[in-house]
């Protein structure tokens, strides 16, 4: 009843949020002075799993049973929009992906909208599906892809040092066993691992293969 009587809708979503988000309520069972919302609590516990009666609600309706219940009205509405044959909102509702995924995802297929304020309609659309890109964002992606190619070059470098240890150690291990006895000397003496030296270039770790291609 404190925040509902706040005039800005900024300071309410902020306060609603301190008293409700779940580590709030998980601090309170050690610390009792905690602040927690009674209705968002019993909400939680009775009204989440029931259905009101058949009818139409208003905002007004909605925070007058809230009272009579100690149900939060906000998420009240929430969870009786899935059931809903016809819902009344804000476009910023739907056409907002932030909002829509928290608000819209359970509505019905066969529920009918009806959008309120909705000859802004147009303008909306293209600011929520809109990308700004200025000069400090592209300055800083080509930061980011000239940092990502040193490092991609390299772990190229460091693999290819590896490998070629390892093919000499390999290729010791040989001669002394006297496997490659009556190989050229070219094959058993270093250098190109038989003509192994342009896949060595080519080599990148599996972990950052999909940034090199």
């Amino acid at each position: 009843p404190t925040i509902s009587q706040e005039s800005d809708r900024v300071a309410v979503d902020a306060k609603c949020r301190s008293i409700t988000a779940s580590w709030v309520r998980q601090r309170k069972d050690q610390d009792p002075n905690i602040e927690v919302c009674d209705f968002f609590d019993g909400f939680d516990k009775h009204g989440s799993q029931s259905l009101l009666a058949a009818g139409v609600y208003t905002l007004d309706d909605l925070r007058r049973l809230g009272k009579e219940r100690g149900w939060c009205p906000y998420f009240t509405a929430r969870h009786m929009i899935r059931y809903a044959n016809v819902i009344v909102y804000n476009y910023a509702y739907v056409i907002d992906p932030k909002i829509s995924l928290l608000v819209s995802r359970d509505v019905e297929k066969e529920s009918i909208l009806v959008f309120d304020e909705a000859h802004n309609i147009d303008n909306v659309c293209i600011e929520a599906l809109s990308v700004n890109i200025n000069r400090r964002t592209l300055d800083g992606a080509s930061r980011n892809i000239a940092t990502l190619s040193r490092a991609i070059q390299k772990s190229k470098e460091e693999n290819a040092e590896q490998l070629r240890q390892e093919y000499a150690r390999l290729l010791q291990g040989l001669q002394g066993s006297g496997a490659l006895a009556g190989l050229p000397a070219s094959d058993t003496q270093g250098g190109d691992p038989v003509g192994f030296a342009g896949e060595l270039d080519e080599l990148v770790p599996g972990d950052i293969i999909q940034a090199h291609n």
